[in-house]
């Protein structure tokens, strides 16, 4: 699913080089039971971990905190048939920094034709995008909607809402589909079907700082 891409790109913009998460921690974080080893073994060495997960399987975050209660909702209520998410756990150094990079990076709007993704149909490595351009932006407070138009090959032209916002040193970030997706005028994914999630904010100690997103 391209949404992967995405979402991986946004975390591999920051470079964490702090080591060795708490297990505890992590557990209480998240359901880490259908983990593999591999997978449980990086993100407690704090590095990325990107699962995939079917339509039997829910966010493996716990509801620690009001945004991880709100990615778990939103998750729910879209209740997409093919999903992913990208997850990590570093030690709370310089999060508010980690937030404001992040930010920068996901409004960067025309960057996004730099992300790449890998067809598993093809065995090729394609761009996601092969054109992006902001339509509008609108400012409230510390919030920011971004109204953008992308070209996804093989599909037709589609628009998404994008917003951010960064409160306390924690960020959430939201794209969204608002046309449907389109392929030589078939829909495939109707308006508010595709969405992309991203947050970061403090464990429930407060010493770590867990970098999280969905997308479907």
């Amino acid at each position: 699913m391209k949404q992967i891409s995405l979402i991986c790109a946004c975390f591999f913009l920051y470079t964490a080089v702090l080591r060795a998460a708490d297990e505890q921690l992590v557990n209480a974080i998240f359901d880490t039971s259908a983990y593999t080893a591999a997978e449980y073994a990086s993100l407690i060495a704090e590095d990325i971990v990107i699962r995939s997960t079917d339509k039997e399987q829910c966010v493996s975050l716990n509801p620690v905190h009001p945004l991880a209660q709100k990615l778990r909702d939103d998750f729910n209520e879209l209740d997409p048939a093919y999903s992913a998410e990208v997850i990590q756990v570093l030690l709370a150094k310089d999060s508010d920094e980690l937030a404001a990079v992040l930010r920068t990076a996901l409004e960067n709007i025309t960057q996004y034709t730099d992300i790449p993704y890998y067809s598993v149909q093809n065995d090729t490595w394609n761009k996601l995008y092969d054109a992006a351009s902001v339509i509008s932006i609108t400012m409230h407070a510390q919030d920011k909607l971004i109204v953008a138009s992308f070209s996804m090959p093989p599909f037709d032209e589609i628009e998404m809402h994008i917003t951010t916002s960064i409160h306390n040193g924690e960020l959430c970030y939201e794209a969204v589909n608002t046309t449907p997706v389109k392929w030589h005028g078939i829909t495939c994914i109707k308006p508010y079907r595709m969405k992309t999630e991203v947050a970061v904010f403090s464990s429930p100690d407060g010493t770590h700082t867990v970098l999280y997103g969905w997308g479907g």
